[in-house]
């Protein structure tokens, strides 16, 4: 067995011992691209992005077809929320009870993915179900966050 700074290969052979499978556990691994060079890819990808994006409502915002439009979608829109202001003052006690349902579930889920992250990090397996039996499993995401 090969052991270097970069390399540790294992054999493991099958019960018949005619087969062996290597597993290689390598830093470098060229079938694994490097987190720094997708990261770079990423950031080229979004100021592309950005810049098409610019040049987009640059030519949105020189067409007075859609200056109009603009123009009236907003007049609708400022009516529409007009007539659901008083609608929600209409249902009184009902719709404060929405957005304290909606607070409610925000925090439950929240503490149902702390507790859920606590066990998966104790290395405990998580059940839950629901009242018709079906099955849920946690779903994790990592994302990246700029430091100061």
């Amino acid at each position: 067995m090969c052991t270097s700074a970069f390399y540790h290969i294992f054999y493991i052979f099958c019960v018949c011992g005619m087969m062996s499978i290597v597993i290689s556990r390598n830093k470098q691994n060229k079938n694994m691209r490097d987190i720094q060079d997708i990261f770079n890819e990423l950031e080229e990808i979004k100021q592309e992005q950005k810049r098409i994006r610019k040049d987009y409502k640059d030519m949105l915002a020189n067409d007075g077809e859609y200056q109009l439009l603009k123009e009236a979608y907003e007049t609708a829109r400022a009516a529409k929320k007009d007539m659901e202001l008083s609608i929600q003052a209409s249902m009184g006690g009902a719709y404060e009870r929405l957005e304290e349902l909606a607070k409610e579930r925000k925090a439950l889920e929240e503490m149902l993915s702390d507790i859920a992250m606590t066990h998966l990090l104790k290395g405990e397996s998580i059940e839950i179900s629901d009242k018709n039996h079906n099955n849920y499993e946690p779903v994790y995401k990592i994302s990246f966050k700029k430091v100061s």
